[in-house]
């Protein structure tokens, strides 16, 4: 049998540092076709979304089997796929429109806000599964070692959780006065995203899809 390690987080990290800090050298010729790369989380929250790799291999007769495994699911994988699209974007960025890249900006900021009540969600599930109730507050969730305190803040909202006892719970993310995005979202124990263009979301908001829920023109 033959075994392999790999460690996709250390690589990662040694990317982002080494490739970021050049990048912000242009800066402002980024900033002009709407590349904003403060939106970026750091190093480490990005290398926490890749799984460390196990890969087996052996050979029965002519037949060679082989395993991968991750210490995580396959939706770190998507997360951290998004991540690197806006890197892509931002290398590409002198070759796609101001209006088109103002566009996709404005997408990722969305793919954010929805990754970190995903986050959220998770947190909730785990810590009603230790404490038999729902945690009332992110500092409950983030003292408690469930959530990670950078996952949850960004700039473009603000997220905060409205209810919580035993049985339930609910977060709200709400636009910051000055973000480009103004939608707003709700997410509950149910774990459905939901949003609303016209003022606070709830749980009678219509959910959030991929294909199907376009975010409005800004002005």
């Amino acid at each position: 049998m033959a075994a392999v390690y790999l460690n996709p987080p250390s690589v990662v990290t040694y990317l982002y540092n080494t490739f970021i800090p050049l990048a912000r050298k242009e800066a402002r010729d980024l900033a002009k076709v709407g590349i904003d790369l403060d939106l970026l989380p750091d190093a480490e929250t990005i290398a926490s979304h890749f799984p460390k790799v196990f890969a087996f291999s052996k050979r029965k007769g002519d037949i060679t089997f082989s395993e991968i495994v991750t210490d995580k699911g396959f939706g770190f994988v998507c997360d951290a796929m998004t991540t690197f699209a806006y890197v892509l974007l931002s290398a590409l960025g002198s070759e796609i429109s101001p209006e088109k890249m103002a566009r996709e900006r404005l997408k990722m900021m969305e793919k954010k806000v929805c990754m970190a009540l995903s986050t959220i969600w998770v947190a909730q599930m785990q810590f009603k599964a230790k404490n038999n109730k729902y945690a009332s507050s992110l500092d409950t969730l983030i003292q408690g070692k469930f959530l990670a305190k950078e996952s949850v803040t960004l700039k473009a909202h603000k997220i905060k959780i409205i209810f919580a006892d035993e049985n339930s719970w609910a977060a709200v993310a709400e636009p910051q006065p000055n973000s480009p995005v103004k939608r707003h979202y709700y997410i509950d124990k149910r774990g459905e995203i939901r949003y609303s263009d016209s003022g606070p979301a709830d749980r009678n908001s219509p959910v959030l899809k991929p294909i199907g829920s376009p975010l409005p023109r800004t002005k």
